[in-house]
């Protein structure tokens, strides 16, 4: 089968090089040297020269070389009428990307102090190498880290997902990585939480990531929240304990999650990441056709500390191309008549 391809949004911000590192850590599991660096510019002034597309091309081709990987700079430029979300997922639908790593905050062209897609609402803390702290560090407030702290669930603002996760995340053509700010920097040994329902597109999403982007040192968590009896969900966990024996997986597990006290699935996800202070929540996204995500995805983005991985079916996503592409066909054709 073709190899991957790894796309990050690269805006200059100190977030989008925490997106850089984690791209190119999802690239390198997956036996892949190339990343493509993402970047839209407009027609307006860069006040900043820190912020121009060849000072942002420069500094990733170093960190690259630092990661022992390769960058293919990609630039896109934004139509006045447009936001940097639509020019950037034409970019990504034009080199047909696999996986898109994109940050939760960065000032966009716009001036708004939101990510360069505008996928959600973060107050612009500073980014650093965070070191992970052992569990009997972790603040009791339950904040993400002294450096980069997370709002608390139902806190306002910090927590307000814009109106592209809604559509976009669903919408857009590519499987998408959340690199949260939160989030500490990935160890040599990953903790991977792969949260599943079992069904059809959460299985197929589970079968793509461990046979294409896990490796036997990784330790994997299979995690479902469930209220049937034991006997069932060890039934139904025997696919992806078949799995962990095909990908030579040292570390696996599958782990049957209790909603109590009135948490919610998503509630239940994101406690047991943070105990395990996990390094990536992976998770299957399917259908093109609702106009939102499921209640327990935006619960998750919207509460996670850690990078969360949202596989789409790439049936579905060739599927999309392919009319998006006769679509354009279509409207060229009458523009040329």
């Amino acid at each position: 089968s073709r190899r991957l391809s790894f796309g990050v949004g690269m805006d200059g911000s100190k977030l989008s090089k925490k997106c850089f590192r984690v791209c190119c850590n999802l690239a390198a599991s997956s036996g892949v040297d190339t990343v493509m660096v993402l970047h839209v510019s407009t027609d307006g002034k860069v006040v900043n020269p820190l912020d121009s597309a060849e000072h942002v091309r420069k500094e990733t081709e170093l960190a690259a070389a630092a990661l022992g990987m390769k960058t293919e700079f990609k630039v896109e430029h934004r139509i006045k009428t447009e936001s940097i979300c639509s020019a950037l997922m034409r970019l990504v639908d034009r080199l047909e990307l696999d996986y898109v790593v994109l940050g939760a905050y960065g000032t966009t062209a716009e001036g708004h102090q939101l990510d360069m897609n505008q996928f959600l609402v973060v107050p612009p803390s500073p980014v650093s190498h965070q070191r992970r702290p052992s569990l009997s560090e972790e603040p009791e407030d339950g904040s993400a880290s002294p450096i980069a702290p997370r709002a608390r669930r139902n806190s306002g603002s910090l927590e307000t997902v814009g109106s592209v996760p809604d559509e976009g995340l669903r919408k857009a053509n590519t499987s998408i990585v959340l690199c949260m700010s939160s989030g500490y920097e990935i160890e040599e040994k990953r903790t991977l939480i792969f949260v599943t329902d079992h069904l059809p597109h959460s299985q197929g999403a589970y079968a793509l990531f461990i046979r294409r982007m896990v490796l036997p040192e990784d330790k994997v968590i299979v995690v479902h929240v469930s209220r049937d009896d034991q006997e069932k969900e060890e039934q139904r966990f025997q696919m992806y304990e078949d799995e962990f024996a095909a990908a030579k997986i040292k570390e696996g597990k599958c782990v049957t999650l209790e909603a109590v006290g009135g948490m919610n699935v998503a509630d239940c996800i994101c406690d047991f990441a943070k105990k395990m202070q996990a390094d990536f929540v992976v998770m299957g996204v399917a259908g093109f056709v609702k106009d939102k995500l499921g209640s327990v995805s935006m619960g998750l983005i919207r509460q996670l500390r850690c990078n969360a991985v949202m596989i789409k079916d790439p049936r579905e996503v060739a599927i999309a191309r392919r009319q998006n592409q006769l679509s354009k066909m279509s409207m060229t054709r009458q523009v040329h008549k």
